[in-house]
């Protein structure tokens, strides 16, 4: 141990350098995959393609989709008006936020591990087969994930003075609305953010504001200040969202996903009155679902969403909400055995249909060459296959990708164990800035586990993050007991 914490501290001597290195091997990295590979456009895809043209345009609010926000087809809209109407012009907004997610994630664990412990986390991150593929489909996996690394990046800030301390609060409240504009479930974070936030704030100041010389009314009036900071985090990113929450689905679009969930980890038995006359078919659903004896992914897409559109086909006598509490009353053996389930394959479960494998072995394919571009809306698909057509040809770029697709699918539970570990000696050792780092994660993908949506790609933006962890928990765990005074 004493051997590697002084190959450690050498290495780290020379970390700007290393770490400058590393981040001109990113950008070449990010370069190179442009060039080599293809564009990936998903159902998905072509409905962001056709908002690129609805926003800004007569068509808005007409032709808006209500499950999405505006802010990842503005960037497309303008790429098209730098670029043209064509595939690079895609990929680059999509690699561009992937790139950016990798350079402020090796500087957040600049700042826990070192120099040194950054620039591996940007060679980790850069050559990451998934990440690689994801920047090249028109998806917002990749801005959501730089606006994830965004926010723990900037809770990581500790500042010395107030005013900073309300700068940082500022913020984050700022980055949680551009994430909401980018993809609306980053706002979900924004109460653990302002807790964080305050926390921060008591650890800086806390020894201050509990002195015990100082009078009652003093120590009270010493903590408004991070409370004002925690409500301005909270409130000020709700209500810079108040002008898109007319043209997107609140309510309507939570019961699509709790449906959605309750059948995708069949978390009712089949003879629940609400399966009713399907209970067969739902017995059919789970059989065909399953994969070497397990469910991790769930109910196969194409048969939850046949049995989820008879259900609530029907006339409801319950909201969803309410069925999904009663469900988890009736059946809590079945709902936690869900809940389990969604987060083993969230942390790289191997199940029937992983939607984040899919779309790299797509991309990644020796044969499959040339733009991946699935059916789309009738209304939207023969244009859009025409206008995006790309040719690919086998490449070292490809060969390489291919050769790391194993070595990343086994480092993906790893980092989850990893972080899990972070997170449990941050809370014996008391230090935040570790806790931060490995909560947050969580955190993101609660709702998700919560309420049994177990598709895995809806977990991709925390994955840069997870993936520093093999390099951030150990680092920084070493340097902490390292830093202790010998027993001796």
């Amino acid at each position: 141990m004493q051997q590697l914490r002084y190959w450690w501290a050498r290495a780290d001597s020379h970390g700007p350098q290393i770490y400058r290195g590393a981040m001109v091997f990113a950008l070449g990295i990010v370069l190179a995959h442009i060039l080599a590979l293809p564009i990936g456009i998903t159902y998905d895809g072509h409905v962001y393609l056709d908002l690129a043209d609805v926003v800004g345009s007569s068509r808005f609010p007409r032709d808006w989709n209500l499950a999405r926000t505006p802010l990842f087809p503005l960037a497309l809209k303008i790429s098209f008006g730098v670029f043209g109407r064509q595939p690079l012009a895609a990929i680059f907004v999509t690699s561009i936020a992937g790139l950016a997610g990798v350079l402020i994630t090796g500087n957040l664990a600049s700042r826990l591990s070192g120099k040194t412990g950054g620039a591996l986390v940007l060679i980790l991150l850069s050559l990451n087969p998934m990440l690689v593929s994801y920047e090249h489909f028109v998806l917002s996996e990749t801005g959501t994930a730089a606006f994830f690394a965004a926010i723990v990046s900037l809770l990581l800030w500790y500042p010395a003075d107030s005013r900073h301390l309300w700068l940082k609060a500022v913020g984050l409240s700022a980055l949680l609305a551009g994430g909401y504009y980018w993809r609306q479930n980053i706002l979900y974070l924004a109460l653990p953010v302002a807790v964080l936030h305050g926390l921060g704030g008591w650890t800086r100041w806390g020894r201050s504001i509990a002195d015990p010389d100082l009078p009652l009314r003093t120590r009270y009036l010493k903590y408004i200040p991070l409370m004002a900071q925690a409500f301005l985090v909270v409130v000020g990113s709700y209500a810079a969202t108040l002008p898109a929450r007319r043209y997107v689905g609140g309510q309507q679009l939570q019961d699509i996903m709790l449906h959605f969930g309750m059948i995708k980890q069949a978390l009712p038995a089949p003879e629940d009155p609400w399966i009713g006359e399907d209970a067969e078919f739902y017995r059919f659903a789970i059989t065909e679902s399953r994969t070497r004896g397990n469910f991790y992914s769930g109910m196969r897409a194409d048969l939850a969403n046949e049995l989820v559109n008879k259900l609530v086909s029907r006339p409801q006598t319950q909201s969803a909400s309410r069925l999904f509490l009663r469900l988890i009353k009736q059946y809590p053996g079945r709902y936690l055995g869900g809940v389990t389930r969604t987060f083993m394959s969230f942390a790289g479960a191997r199940g029937l249909q992983d939607e984040n494998r899919l779309w790299r072995d797509q991309m990644l394919s020796p044969t499959f060459l040339g733009s991946k571009i699935g059916d789309g809306p009738p209304k939207l698909d023969a244009s859009i296959k025409e206008q995006f057509l790309q040719r690919s040809q086998p490449s070292a770029v490809l060969w390489l990708f291919r050769r790391l697709k194993v070595l990343y699918e086994n480092l993906l539970p790893l980092a989850f164990f990893m972080l899990m570990a972070g997170l449990l000696t941050s809370l014996v050792i008391r230090r935040l800035a570790l806790f931060t780092f490995c909560i947050l994660p969580i955190v993101y993908l609660a709702p998700y586990t919560l309420t049994l949506v177990s598709i895995d790609r809806y977990a991709f933006p925390v994955y840069p993050v997870v993936f520093s962890a093999l390099v951030v928990v150990p680092v920084s765990l070493a340097r902490h007991f390292g830093r202790r005074p010998s027993s001796k």
